[in-house]
């Protein structure tokens, strides 16, 4: 059964969504925000949405896509993962604090390291790493120096 599922996730993948699909859904505000919550949120249609937007997207949208996608790995990390390791980095835009953020890395590698992959233990060496950016971004001495 779990093949089977992984198998109709990847043709939702695979199909394309049209070049505007983005501009269209990022100049309409509120249902851009509404995508982004049903995304973090663990909505898998959402999440697939999200994964195709990502390939064709632009600045803006791509930073708040990726955040989003970050944000999801706590509900779909297999599907995340199989086809967007930008996510690995952590977010382009870091929570409030250093603690929020620190936190949150942790829960996602948390998560990762069950799934017990290559992937995700490659995945799992780049967020751990980006702990430090996060450091450096809110100006804590992590080394103890």
């Amino acid at each position: 059964m779990k093949a089977l599922i992984v198998t109709l996730t990847l043709l939702l993948l695979s199909s394309n969504l049209p070049a505007n699909e983005v501009q269209e859904l990022y100049s309409d505000s509120a249902a851009w925000e509404e995508f982004i919550s049903n995304v973090e949120h663990g909505e898998k249609e959402s999440i697939i949405k999200a994964i195709k937007l990502r390939k064709i997207s632009d600045a803006g949208a791509s930073s708040e896509l990726n955040d989003a996608l970050f944000v999801a790995l706590k509900y779909e990390p297999t599907l995340i993962l199989y086809s967007n390791e930008q996510v690995c980095y952590g977010r382009t835009d870091p929570l409030k604090t250093y603690k929020e953020a620190i936190n949150e890395v942790d829960e996602i590698i948390a998560i990762i390291t069950k799934l017990n992959s290559e992937s995700a233990k490659k995945c799992v060496n780049k967020l751990t790493k980006s702990k430090s950016d996060i450091a450096r971004f809110f100006g804590v001495n992590i080394n103890g120096l």
